[in-house]
Order: C-alpha cells, then structure tokens, then sequence
C-alpha cells in the first residue's frame, strides 16, 4: 500500500501539470481569436 501512496502524488502532479498547460492553452486562444 505504501507503493501505490507514494506514485499516487506524482501521478496527480502530472495530472495538474497536464491541466494547467491546457488552461493556458486556452486562455492564449481566447486572447487571440
């Protein structure tokens, strides 16, 4: 168990990572068109 506690966070690091680079991804999109 303790295995899967410890990725958990790098996992879920990556999945905000992932989130805010599509966000300001977005953001740029909105600003320009």
């Amino acid at each position: 168990m303790e295995e899967t506690e410890l990725s958990q966070p790098a996992f879920l690091h990556v999945h905000i990572i992932g989130a805010f680079a599509s966000a300001s991804i977005l953001m740029l999109v909105m600003l320009v068109g």
